[in-house]
């Protein structure tokens, strides 16, 4: 059938015109798994015509499959200097979470400084494919000012999304220059590694304590001589926090 043909071209199609026509032709194809793989397998580089660029483009904002639009945004950034504006415009406008997930990941890419505008007006969405992709962006911003918001979900969540929330703070604290925000930080691990009631959060907890004193010792000497400052500061501060956590975790896994 149209599938077992283009999955079998697929792996030539690179060096052999006759095939890459077949997989464009199947990016237009009305059954979406056919779609699908056509997106997912077709090369895409300076090279890819740009009618097979506008085909993405289109795709992106207008097929019917979420998972399809979602793939086609990723996809089209692996094309060297491609204008993607008008793609993401749209796409961060879409029903889907999943497809505003990947056009916020795809516009960090192209305007780091834009996806941290548009991840923040997604802080209070509860979807936690979409929070994810917000988390990743604003920790990675590193902006002080979201101290606060990141230290606000430890209290709206008591579930295994409190994992993710730990995982995306520690990457905000490793972009932390402030030891006074850093602290703060501290404190709240070390308060879940003593206090939380589940011992899988205690032991991420003061794992990840440990895990950012060894970032702040090996990322030192590339620092400013004003953030070395800062950061000796909280590498004592997590020390003293580590010597308070009952040794049950240890702060070693």
């Amino acid at each position: 059938d149209r599938y077992d043909a283009i999955n079998w071209l697929a792996y030539d199609h690179a060096t052999n015109k006759n095939s890459y026509d077949v997989v464009v032709k199947g990016l237009s194809d009305p059954f979406w798994v056919i779609r699908q793989f056509a997106v997912d397998t077709i090369r895409m580089d300076a090279n890819t015509p740009v009618s097979v660029q506008n085909k993405l483009k289109e795709m992106a904002m207008n097929d019917p499959r979420s998972y399809v639009r979602s793939t086609a945004i990723m996809r089209l950034g692996e094309i060297p200097d491609i204008d993607l504006t008008q793609v993401l415009n749209k796409t961060l406008q879409d029903s889907s979470y999943t497809v505003v997930s990947s056009a916020l990941n795809m516009l960090f890419i192209t305007d780091s400084i834009k996806a941290v505008q548009e991840a923040r007006g997604f802080l209070d969405e509860e979807n936690i494919t979409l929070m994810m992709s917000v988390w990743d962006i604003v920790s990675r911003a590193g902006d002080s000012k979201d101290n606060d918001y990141f230290l606000s979900l430890f209290d709206k969540y008591d579930d295994w999304k409190v994992y993710y929330v730990m995982i995306y703070y520690l990457t905000y604290l490793q972009n932390q220059e402030d030891s006074y925000i850093i602290n703060k930080g501290v404190d709240e691990f070390k308060k879940m590694a003593i206090e939380s009631a589940e011992d899988w959060y205690g032991m991420f907890a003061s794992s990840y304590l440990t895990g950012l004193k060894e970032y702040y010792v090996s990322a030192m000497s590339a620092q400013s001589p004003a953030t070395q400052t800062q950061w000796n500061i909280a590498i004592n501060y997590i020390d003293k926090a580590l010597s308070e956590i009952p040794s049950l975790y240890g702060g070693d896994y």
